[in-house]
């Protein structure tokens, strides 16, 4: 008996939405409480039933993560893709990370997320499939660049950082995931 009323109030709790992550009223207060860990949120980029935070989880380093509005309030969902500059003068980091929420049929987010170190930099673009996505974001006086698609990128992309003149700096391409050709 003391099980069957355990597993009611377990499946009640669930089915509130009180499951899993725990709910906080702001956005940045998911992401501390679902990483367990105070850190640097640098940018915030709404997107369709939440918003995507970038924050430090290192010096140095952005990571990206996926926080959802319920009716409750906010969750965290995921989260990762470190991004770190390469090289003694770097222009960018990037990287890219796949968020979506495991609990929901909905479609995935393709991130590609970075930071701005070359005054030099106007914008960076991702293309894939010929079609480039440009972005630049100011936040807290400094530059980072974060680039959404609504899906997920199963080929060849390229991530290229220009300048004003429309002039390419930066320019790599990625062919899965996390493999590289300079």
């Amino acid at each position: 008996m003391a099980m069957m009323i355990l597993a009611l109030l377990l499946s009640l709790t669930m089915a509130a939405g009180c499951g899993g992550a725990p709910v906080t009223q702001t956005p940045d207060e998911a992401l501390q409480l679902g990483l367990g860990r105070n850190y640097e949120i640098v940018h915030r980029e709404p997107v369709a039933g939440g918003m995507i935070l970038l924050y430090r989880p290192e010096p140095n380093a952005l990571d990206a993560a996926l926080i959802i509005k319920t009716r409750e309030g906010w969750k965290w969902v995921f989260g990762g893709g470190t991004a770190r500059p390469k090289g003694v003068e770097p222009i960018i980091s990037w990287s890219y990370v796949l968020l979506r929420d495991p609990a929901k049929e909905t479609q995935p987010l393709s991130v590609y997320f970075g930071e701005v170190f070359s005054s030099e930099v106007a914008y960076v673009e991702v293309e894939e499939q010929d079609r480039p996505k440009r972005s630049m974001a100011i936040s807290q006086g400094r530059k980072f660049w974060i680039i959404v698609f609504d899906r997920s990128i199963d080929y060849p992309t390229r991530v290229r950082a220009g300048t004003v003149d429309g002039n390419y700096i930066f320019n790599v391409i990625s062919t899965g995931k996390f493999r590289l050709f300079e």
